[in-house]
């Protein structure tokens, strides 16, 4: 009889779970989460998903704690510029993609989201300086060649930036989709 109660309550959790009340799930989940609280991956990770579904301001406080939990984490650092970007604190973005470059200057992706946040800063110079050491460091991703091409039109700068605009062609992995997190 207790293998049909228990049968019988996974049934009915699978059920509800199958229609969509979520209310078994995250009973389940609230326990596993609490001990994954002190993992500063799971925050990395919770901060990556808020960020694709545009809750910028929750992803960077999820990408604030793995960084206390791990202060050398300098992809937190960096996701967590790529966040703050997103709200418009360029600033404060710079400083976090500091940061992560502090821990791993080799990181292309940190150098194109610092060049991205100059950028928006209007500071062009400054900007094609990350581009070129993300391209330095990643010559197969034509993004921070783009964005180079972009600081140099507004710079006036139009015949080299159409050279740079040819040669992000040139780049083998031209995929705007994996400057999501980035941009």
């Amino acid at each position: 009889m207790k293998l049909r109660q228990s049968l019988g309550s996974v049934i009915i959790l699978i059920v509800l779970i199958a229609i969509g009340s979520g209310t078994a799930y995250s009973l389940t989940c609230e326990n596993v989460s609490s001990a994954n609280k002190l993992n500063p991956s799971w925050w990395f990770d919770k901060g990556n998903v808020l960020f694709n579904i545009s809750r910028y301001d929750e992803a960077v406080h999820a990408y604030d704690q793995a960084t206390k939990l791990n202060h050398s984490y300098a992809e937190a650092w960096d996701h967590k510029g790529n966040a703050l970007r997103k709200l418009g604190y360029y600033n404060e973005a710079i400083a976090a993609y500091d940061r992560a470059i502090e821990l791993n200057p080799r990181l292309a992706e940190v150098w194109y989201g610092k060049g991205e946040a100059l950028f928006d800063l209007e500071k062009y110079c400054d900007s094609i300086n990350a581009y070129d050491i993300a391209s330095y460091l990643k010559p197969e991703w034509a993004l921070p060649l783009y964005g180079k091409g972009k600081s140099l039109d507004q710079l006036g700068l139009h015949q080299d930036a159409i050279e740079t605009y040819d040669n992000s062609t040139n780049a083998t992995e031209l995929d705007l989709t994996s400057a999501k997190q980035s941009k």
